[in-house]
């Protein structure tokens, strides 16, 4: 599992809410999940920002 799925869960999110809070299809947002397409950075911005992390552990580069 990867943080953004860590994080989702944490905050008991579904992929539809996360992709409604930024703006994003819900598809596209769950193959980034799992990790088989990665977020413009505008939206790793937004999903950064609500979860309050920066981008880099969102893309588990600092896990």
């Amino acid at each position: 599992m990867n943080n953004a799925q860590k994080l989702r869960k944490l905050y008991r999110k579904t992929q539809n809410d996360i992709s409604d809070i930024i703006d994003y299809p819900k598809p596209l947002y769950a193959a980034f999940e799992q990790e088989r397409l990665e977020l413009p950075e505008s939206k790793l911005a937004a999903l950064s920002e609500y979860y309050n992390v920066s981008v880099e552990y969102l893309l588990n580069k600092n896990k």
